[in-house]
């Protein structure tokens, strides 16, 4: 260790500066009143000197070097697949069996003794290893990029190899040969399996629409082949839950090959149904785990029907109704307005009103619109309470609807005052599905940012409490306070959103050059009939699942939305969940996440269907509870290419640096990476004058000298 001072002035002024301190020092105790031993003036006088030479240091600034110097053994990582095709067997042993036998092998001993080795088993993160028992080749996918970056990302120590152990079966992510160049360290690798495809049976694609509507046909297309098995003859099935729809016998094609086996479904009744679609097992094959398929389709009684009034022709309503023509869920009823307020498609029916799923007023009313139109709107409202999307541009008309608190999310919108703004999205726009375009947040918020100007006209709509602001504008001067865009209200199970501004058709058009841009207003408009349509029986919890069909070994995502009786979000509450399964009972307490949602992470279900029942309590009274289902599902990706792949392990190590071996050629390795010891130098810089703990020695000092003279009157 090498220790070095540094001070802000030359050590020569430090030293005389301390010649002339302790040279002062003893008179101030050469004679004491009352008087004292000498012993008492010598412990008095060190102390003082001691302090007074301590701050004349500190105030010379010193800065210490230290240089430690240590011989250590080089660091390598060892990283174990720990992924669902470790468990193929194509040779006498299983991959995992061989992983096992080379970590016991003496080459992995002898490399245990001239290297620093940590131990990591990953599929497609890394899982610190402590033991065998640790390794259970569940993982449903490899990812073999993005396993080395966090490795890159995140080693504490300066690498000198890496080992990767695994069968090189990479189905996620990036393909590593392309990013061997970012990574700074050699990568050696030590390939298990056989590059020969076994005899094995597999469903690789299940393709339906996600929604889909009662009594009408829905196409479902599956694929599957079988290597080895040329000209047998197999039954595959379709079913919906448990019932089987159909079922089709097929020939398999040689050389592996796909074949594409078309069903048709009429699903009878509305909900989530799981379709499965399962080829039966063949004897001699490699594993049964790939021979079925699931999905999750959401059963609709009819298309969403979107009934558009506008207050008279322009762009904003063509804009509107190619975009709402685009959803194919949808259908589309247009009115639109003469000057002299009749509509040039013809009047709207009572069956248009009562059908009407979700109401769109563009502009509308307007001082043209006559008041036996109104009165006919008002009633049917009242009746019916459709969700409503409310445009309010320059021609808009505040009037009453009747039950005003329900059908508009402000008290009243104010007077007419058009300015151009900047849409800004608000923190309430974060937490509200309908601003979020993308599942990134920050995404999304880039895109709301790169949206043109647009005219507000409201500058204060008298907001309802309830009710949540989701977009604001800016305008030029930063004076002037921001001004609602676009606000949200949803109670009892009504729910409206009002946009203060028209002319939305420029978003479309000025975004059309930005490719991550183009379909924003599609989306957001998607978004807007998604939140405005869906079912809000006013449920203080509600449960959600991020799929209903999860993958085996993939960590299962449950989210809850806790609100009080007058639908406003709890903080705060505990909210335990049950999972329930064929065999077992999972209890976990889910962690707040901020606005009334919680969240929980389940891990290493197994396959099969599971029940979740949520109950949440705050101060010991029950909020409220709520069910939900999903299922974990037996196909893994890891078993759709059952193949060893030593030509991935084999690009990497060459990009890297490294070699690649099979493990019987273990020893090669060896003699390859440099083992020799390596000089650690650590540098470290410490400061005294910014230590606390420098000024607290000081005081304890001058205060135990302090103490020493009171205790002899001499203050």
């Amino acid at each position: 260790m090498q220790i070095n001072f540094e001070y802000m002035f030359h050590p020569i002024f430090f030293v005389s500066g301390l010649l002339i301190l302790w040279g002062l020092l003893p008179f101030f105790y050469r004679q004491t009143q009352p008087p004292s031993s000498r012993l008492f003036r010598t412990g008095c006088l060190i102390l003082r000197a001691a302090a007074m030479s301590l701050i004349l240091w500190l105030l010379f600034k010193p800065v210490i070097h230290l240089t430690l110097k240590k011989v250590e053994k080089p660091y390598i990582p060892v990283l174990i697949d720990n992924s669902a095709s470790m468990t193929v067997k194509d040779e006498p042993q299983s991959r995992a069996e061989q992983m096992i036998r080379f970590l016991r092998s003496e080459a992995f001993r002898t490399l245990e003794k001239k290297a620093t080795l940590e131990l990591f088993a990953f599929s497609d993160r890394l899982v610190p290893f402590h033991s065998e028992d640790s390794l259970f080749f569940q993982g449903p996918v490899t990812n073999l990029t993005a396993v080395l970056d966090e490795l890159n990302n995140d080693h504490h120590m300066p690498v000198r190899a890496v080992l990767l152990l695994s069968d090189g079966g990479h189905n996620a992510g990036y393909s590593p040969e392309t990013r061997g160049n970012g990574w700074p360290f050699p990568v050696f690798t030590v390939g298990f399996g056989s590059s020969r495809e076994m005899p094995d049976v597999m469903v690789t694609t299940l393709l339906s629409d996600n929604m889909v509507y009662m009594n009408e046909e829905v196409p479902v297309r599956a694929a599957m082949r079988g290597p080895g098995f040329k000209d047998r003859t197999v039954d595959v099935v379709l079913r919906a839950g448990d019932r089987e729809i159909a079922r089709r016998r097929i020939k398999i094609p040689e050389n592996g090959l796909e074949t594409v086996v078309h069903f048709k479904w009429i699903p009878e009744s509305p909900g989530p149904q799981k379709l499965t679609v399962a080829v039966d097992g063949v004897d001699g094959e490699l594993t049964e785990n790939n021979n079925r398929l699931e999905t999750y389709v959401h059963v609709r009684k009819h298309k969403h029907r979107v009934l558009i009034i506008a207050g008279a022709p322009g762009p904003d309503l063509g804009c509107l109704s190619r975009l709402f023509i685009q959803n194919e869920h949808l259908e589309l009823n247009i009115r639109t307005q003469k000057p002299g307020g009749q509509f040039y498609e013809g009047p709207v029916s009572i069956s248009e009103f009562r059908d009407t799923d979700l109401c769109v007023l563009l502009d509308m009313p307007t001082e043209a619109t006559t008041p036996a139109f109104w009165q006919s709107f008002r009633q049917n409202y009242e009746q019916y309470h459709w969700p409503l999307l409310i445009v309010a541009g320059s021609r808009f008309e505040e009037r009453d609807l009747g039950d005003f608190d329900r059908a508009y999310p402000v008290r009243t919108l104010g007077r007419l005052n058009p300015a151009w703004v900047r849409p800004v999205l608000t923190e309430q726009g974060i937490q509200h599905p309908v601003p979020m375009i993308n599942q990134d947040i920050s995404r999304s918020r880039a895109c709301w940012d790169q949206l043109p100007p647009v005219v507000s006209f409201r500058p204060r709509p008298a907001v309802l409490p309830d009710a949540k602001i989701l977009l604001s504008g800016q305008a030029a001067s930063a004076r002037e306070e921001q001004r609602p865009l676009i606000i949200a209200r949803s109670i009892s199970g009504i729910k409206n959103i009002l946009l203060t501004f028209n002319s939305i058709y420029r978003w479309q058009l000025l975004m059309w050059q930005n490719a991550d841009s183009q379909s924003f207003l599609f989306r957001f408009l998607e978004n807007c009939v998604r939140w405005l349509t869906a079912e809000d029986d006013g449920r203080p919890v509600r449960l959600i699942t991020e799929d209903q069909v999860m993958k085996t070994g993939m960590p299962v995502i449950i989210k809850a939305e806790v609100y009080d009786e007058s639908l406003q979000p709890v903080e705060g509450a505990s909210v335990k969940i049950q999972t329930i399964g064929s065999n077992d009972t999972l209890y976990t307490l889910m962690q707040g996440q901020g606005n009334g949602r919680y969240r929980a992470d389940l891990d290493a279900l197994v396959s099969g269907d599971y029940r979740v029942v949520a109950e949440a309590v705050q101060h010991n009274h029950v909020l409220g509870r709520d069910t939900t289902r999903f299922s974990v599902s037996a196909f893994q990706p890891e078993f759709l290419d059952t193949r060893a792949h030593p030509d991935i392990l084999s690009a990497i190590s060459r990009v890297t640096g490294g070699i690649f071996v099979s493990p019987d050629s273990a020893d090669l390795i060896l003699s390859k990476i440099r083992l020799s010891p390596e000089m650690i130098v650590n540098q470290h810089e410490i400061r005294p004058y910014r230590h606390p703990a420098v000024l607290f020695v000081v005081l304890l000092l001058l205060s135990a000298e302090w103490w020493m003279r009171r205790r002899k009157g001499m203050m």
